[in-house]
């Protein structure tokens, strides 16, 4: 009994190691596993014709499950492996710094991706529960809104005709996925429809991306296809005397989601950011009778300093997190963080501390109060 007990502990010891860790450890530990198990990972992919489905995701899930569990990904012919963000938002500020930690020494010619990627108008078909469609075979309408930048879609084939609703919509959105791309599809569609019939003027899903872009061209926008390139403004109508950040007037995001889910009283983005060994915050200073042209300059040269000075590069794989984007209140200035690594952070967060500004740090939720820093 005391032996048993004291496995439990170590067990437990060990599993709340593992959940401490950060991001950045979290990726690290991935990829040694990949590398420790390189050789049995590829005979996996070689063989993937004769090795059944479950044990082949039971043994890559063995590395994913070092970031943290439940992160789907697809594996592939010619060493491909790819995650699949699968609606869960926060992983697109998470998967493209995973890739980028990939390590020159694995031997074969894997090919690691974040999120699916555009099939490039190749056709590809799709069966679940005995519905079976083609990303050719379904046609597409779309309406596209200039001033939002985005798209309406509406859907018909044959196939999902005949599938009961959900199902319908299930097949449609993986064929949507895979066709354009998960980022494109998270950045840019904003409603779907499945059709009572067939309807003028549509044309095959393998068309979508084409039409799309030039759309986005003739608008004189651009197209993206990772969700934290994109920034978009907002506005809000502040409150005096309420809770940190509600007192913000305008802001710029690359993270719409998340800054959604802080008014409305909704953790699901930042609890997400934070199983993964992730934090979202927000460094905020008092605006102190400063105009408004004033305050944003600050803003700006404050943040490139953050660029430059404590986060690093981005997209290098070096970087301990990134610009989200930052917000000017009535009473205070924000700037939006996710940071990967939480301890070089605030070791280098240092660089600030004669700014003469009085900084304080919150977490991006909702009753998270702010922390004064004293450098």
């Amino acid at each position: 009994m005391e032996y048993a007990e004291q496995a439990r502990a170590m067990k437990k010891q060990q599993k709340e190691k593992e959940e401490a860790a950060s991001f950045c450890e979290r990726v690290e530990r991935f990829w040694n596993w990949f590398v420790q198990n390189e050789q049995r990972l590829a005979q996996l992919v070689e063989s993937r014709s004769s090795v059944e489905t479950d044990t082949i995701i039971l043994t890559f899930s063995e590395g994913t499950n070092q970031i943290c569990r439940g992160l789907h990904f697809h594996v592939g012919g010619e060493y491909e492996f790819t995650f699949a963000v699968s609606g869960r938002d926060y992983l697109f500020y998470l998967l493209p710094y995973i890739i980028a930690r990939r390590p020159q020494s694995l031997q074969h010619d894997w090919k690691f991706y974040p999120y699916m990627q555009s099939a490039q108008g190749e056709d590809f078909t799709i069966r679940m529960n005995d519905i079976s469609a083609s990303a050719g075979s379904v046609q597409v309408g779309m309406e596209y809104d200039a001033e939002r930048n985005s798209f309406v879609l509406h859907f018909w084939s044959e196939a999902l005709a005949q599938a009961e609703e959900q199902l319908a919509y299930t097949i449609f959105y993986l064929l949507m996925e895979h066709s354009i791309g998960e980022g494109a599809s998270h950045i840019f569609i904003e409603d779907v429809q499945r059709a009572a019939g067939p309807q003028e003027g549509t044309f095959p899903l393998t068309e979508l991306e084409g039409r799309m872009r030039q759309k986005i061209q003739e608008a004189g926008k651009e197209f993206y296809a990772l969700p934290s390139e994109r920034y978009t403004l907002y506005e809000l109508n502040p409150e005096e005397g309420g809770e940190p950040r509600f007192d913000v007037l305008f802001g710029t995001t690359c993270f719409t989601g998340l800054v959604g889910d802080y008014y409305a009283d909704d953790a699901t983005n930042a609890d997400g950011l934070l199983g993964c060994g992730a934090r979202a915050v927000y460094l905020s200073f008092p605006i102190a009778g400063r105009d408004g042209q004033q305050v944003l300059d600050l803003r700006h040269q404050l943040q490139d300093r953050l660029e430059s000075e404590v986060l690093g590069e981005r997209g290098s794989g070096r970087e301990a997190g990134i610009l989200l984007g930052g917000a000017i209140g009535n009473e205070r200035a924000y700037i939006d963080l996710l940071i990967y690594d939480e301890k070089t952070f605030e070791q280098k967060l240092r660089c600030l501390a004669g700014c003469g500004e009085e900084f304080s740090l919150g977490e991006f939720k909702r009753h998270s109060p702010l922390r004064p820093l004293a450098f």
